[in-house]
C-alpha cells in the first residue's frame, strides 16, 4: 500500500498569472482533506491548452493556486474501501481554475470526483485522455442519440477531443466524416480506421457537403470553431444538432445562413467545459469505460513524459504542431 512519508509535496502553484515558461517547481503543504474527500497520490498529470490559458490567466480563477486539470493515481488516505485503488478524473470548472489543482504529489478531491481507472489504461494515458474523453461525451450528450447509420461530423479530428468525438460516434454506429487541418493528420486518422477524411482548405466547404450527402448531417461536434463553422451548418441535415467546443478569439467571425438554419431546425449549442464539475466529468468516464476497455476508445496520443520541474518545456510543446500530450509526472518516471 503507497504511504506518503512527509507534510509536504512539490507542486505548480504560481503567485499570479503570468507565462507557462515562467512556471517553476515549488514546496507547498499536503492538503487536508475533508470527510467526503480522498487523498490522492497523483502518478500523473496531463498538459491542455485550457491550462495554459488558466496559468496566463485567461481563464478566471484565483492566484496563488495550483494549476492542473487531469489526474490519474491512487488514492493513499480516505475511506479503507477506496484505499489503494487506482483512479483517474479531470476538472471542469473546479480542478485547476476555482481550486488547487492536479500539478502536485497529492491531491484532495471529493469521492464524487473519481472514477476507477479501467483495465489496461496506463495512468500516463489516463491523464492524457481524461480531460478529452469527458468533453467528447458531454458533447455527444447534448447532440442526442445518434442513430445508427446517421451522419456524424468531428472537427479536430486528429485531437483528443476531435478524436474522442469520432470514436464515441463511431461506436453508435454513425458514419463519420473526420475534418482535419492537413495531410499528416488525415493519415492518423485514417490508421485509426476512419475512412471519409475531410481536409481543410479552399474547397473546404464543397468538400464537407459531399461527405455529408444529399440528406446531410445528423450531427456534429466542432471542436476548432471559426470559420469552419458556418460551413458545418450548412452541412447539417433536417433537425440536425451542432455542438461547438471551442473557437479561435481573434478570428473572423463565421458567416451563418440563418434562413437555412430556421428552415431545416437545428439546434446549436455551446459546451465550455468551464461550467462542469469534476462530479459531472466523473460520470462520464465511468460510462465511457467499457468502450476504453473494449478498445473500441482508444487513449489520447502522449508526445512524452516530464517531471514536474521541466513543466515550463512541457508547455512549450503545446500549439498546432504537437504531436500529442504532454504529461507531467510529479513522482517521477518510477512511479508509473
Amino acid at each position: 500500500m503507497t504511504t506518503r512519508s512527509s507534510t509536504t509535496m512539490r507542486a505548480l502553484r504560481p503567485d499570479a498569472a503570468g507565462d507557462p515558461a515562467d512556471l517553476r517547481e515549488t514546496v507547498v503543504d499536503v492538503p487536508a482533506i475533508g470527510a467526503d474527500d480522498v487523498l490522492v497520490e497523483v502518478r500523473a498529470a496531463s498538459i491542455n491548452r485550457s491550462d495554459m490559458l488558466a496559468c496566463r490567466g485567461v481563464l478566471p480563477g484565483p492566484f496563488p493556486r495550483i494549476l492542473g486539470r487531469d489526474f490519474a493515481g491512487v488514492v493513499i488516505e480516505g475511506p479503507e474501501s477506496l484505499v489503494g485503488t487506482s483512479v483517474w478524473g479531470s476538472g471542469g470548472g473546479d480542478l485547476g481554475l476555482d481550486r488547487d489543482g492536479t500539478y502536485a504529489q497529492y491531491l484532495a478531491v471529493s469521492r464524487d470526483a473519481l472514477t476507477a481507472l479501467p483495465q489496461g489504461l496506463s495512468f500516463v494515458d489516463a491523464a492524457a485522455s481524461a480531460l478529452a474523453f469527458f468533453t467528447a461525451a458531454y458533447a455527444l450528450r447534448l447532440t442526442g442519440q445518434i442513430e445508427s447509420g446517421s451522419t456524424f461530423i468531428a472537427t479536430g479530428a486528429a485531437g483528443g477531443v476531435g478524436g474522442a468525438a469520432a470514436a464515441i460516434a463511431r461506436g453508435d454506429g454513425a458514419h463519420v466524416v473526420a475534418v482535419v487541418r492537413n495531410d499528416d493528420e488525415a493519415a492518423l486518422v485514417r490508421e485509426a480506421g476512419f475512412d471519409t477524411v475531410v481536409i481543410d482548405g479552399p474547397d473546404i466547404a464543397t468538400d464537407i457537403a459531399e461527405a455529408v450527402g444529399t440528406d446531410g448531417a445528423a450531427a456534429a461536434v466542432d471542436a476548432v470553431g471559426g470559420k469552419l463553422a458556418g460551413h458545418l451548418l450548412r452541412a447539417m441535415g433536417q433537425n440536425g444538432r451542432y455542438v461547438l467546443l471551442s473557437t479561435p478569439p481573434d478570428e473572423v467571425p463565421s458567416e451563418v445562413d440563418l434562413l437555412d438554419l430556421y428552415r431545416k431546425s437545428l439546434v446549436v449549442k455551446g459546451l465550455y467545459t468551464g461550467r462542469v464539475s469534476a462530479a459531472d466529468a466523473a460520470e462520464m468516464l465511468r460510462e465511457l469505460t467499457p468502450r476504453i476497455e473494449d478498445g473500441s476508445l482508444p487513449p489520447v496520443r502522449v508526445d512524452r513524459t516530464y517531471p514536474l520541474a521541466e513543466a515550463a518545456t512541457a508547455f512549450g510543446t503545446l500549439g498546432p504542431n504537437a504531436r500529442g500530450r504532454a504529461v507531467l509526472l510529479p513522482h517521477g518516471s518510477e512511479s508509473i
